[in-house]
């Protein structure tokens, strides 16, 4: 079986560098980016198989990013990541 394919947005370097490194020593295929803009190009690849996003990032922002993403391909999980401890709160800064 070959390696998932993982799409990992979040503009904090920190964050993004952990989830990377840790779904590479789990055998995943990954790809990262720093900003919402940057990650449309690759909901068109056929072989990406799930997009993880922070939710609150400049520009176009998770949740925003998460609707492409589920229009591109509906089957194609979306998992939203934030530091907040609850949506109306990510919503509001």
């Amino acid at each position: 079986m070959a390696a998932r394919s993982i799409l990992v947005v979040d503009d904090d370097d920190n964050v993004r560098d952990l989830v990377v490194r840790y779904l590479k020593a789990q055998g995943y295929h990954t790809t990262a980016v720093t900003r919402g803009e940057e990650a449309l190009p690759h909901l068109e690849r056929p072989d990406l198989d799930l997009v993880i996003t922070d939710f609150k990032m400049p520009g176009l922002n998770g949740l925003e990013l998460a609707q492409k993403a589920l229009a591109a391909d509906p089957a194609r999980p979306v998992i939203l990541m934030t530091a907040f401890a609850d949506v109306d709160n990510a919503r509001k800064s």
